[in-house]
């Protein structure tokens, strides 16, 4: 038997399967049925459907509710009072409970609850004109999953966050050693090149610069003729006047 509901293989441990076909019930009926107590907690849904089979609760039509009535029971919405079909449901979900236990899981949630048409007979009238009347069956399946305990899920947490924190220290460690690679590449010696000398070529003056220059030297030279002059003068007027004296 191939379910619908798809699963991982790792998770067939935490899971609990019943299936029941070739029903001879209204598949419009047991489809609603199971869309109400979808995704609840399997206890609640076990009272639900008791008092559902009794005609003492309503069941909403999401689907297939065309001509159907309101009712104030379910919020001013369609709905109806499906007896067979809920008994049919609750003695799937009993069963799959049963299979929960026997597997020794704990508390259970309704994670999938489907159910569809399944084959179609053909009948005929046994008397009179003959017309052709066709019996329609339906099957129904229901998985549970055992539910997560807060304490469950805090270990689950911590798994994360030590294998995020292990990424973490990992991605810190290869990056300090690029890191230690880069610099021990940088503090290796690096062969220096010798210097090649490169001659200094004189370039040409042209002819108005050295006219100046020239120029510029020639009165320098000048000035010092005509200061040698004026230091033998002020010798021989120091002599003179000593000679005097002298007298």
């Amino acid at each position: 038997m191939a379910y619908s509901y798809q699963f991982n293989k790792d998770e067939i441990g935490k899971l609990a399967f019943a299936r029941r076909e070739s029903i001879n019930a209204s598949f419009k009926d047991l489809a609603n049925v199971c869309a109400n107590i979808r995704y609840r907690d399997a206890n609640k849904a076990v009272e639900f459907l008791e008092q559902a089979a009794k005609g003492k609760r309503a069941i909403r039509y999401f689907d297939h509710n065309k001509k159907r009535g309101h009712l104030r029971e379910v919020g001013s919405k369609k709905g109806g009072y499906p007896k067979k079909a809920a008994k049919i449901v609750l003695e799937v979900l009993k069963n799959a409970i049963a299979n929960a236990q026997f597997k020794g899981l704990g508390e259970c949630k309704i994670v999938h609850a489907v159910a569809n048409k399944q084959e179609i007979y053909r009948r005929l009238s046994p008397k009179g004109r003959r017309i052709r009347h066709d019996l329609e069956t339906a099957f129904v399946e229901i998985v549970l999953r055992e539910k997560i305990i807060p304490d469950a899920k805090k270990e689950q947490k911590d798994k994360k966050d030590k294998t995020k924190q292990e990424q973490k220290k990992q991605q810190l460690q290869e990056k300090s050693t690029q890191n230690q690679e880069q610099q021990m590449q940088q503090q290796k010696p690096i062969q220096q090149k010798p210097i090649q000398q490169t001659s200094i070529q004189q370039t040409p003056i042209p002819q108005e610069q050295e006219q100046k220059q020239t120029q510029v030297q020639g009165s320098e030279k000048k000035g010092s003729k005509e200061s040698q002059p004026s230091e033998s003068k002020r010798k021989k007027f120091s002599e003179v006047i000593g000679k005097r004296e002298g007298e």
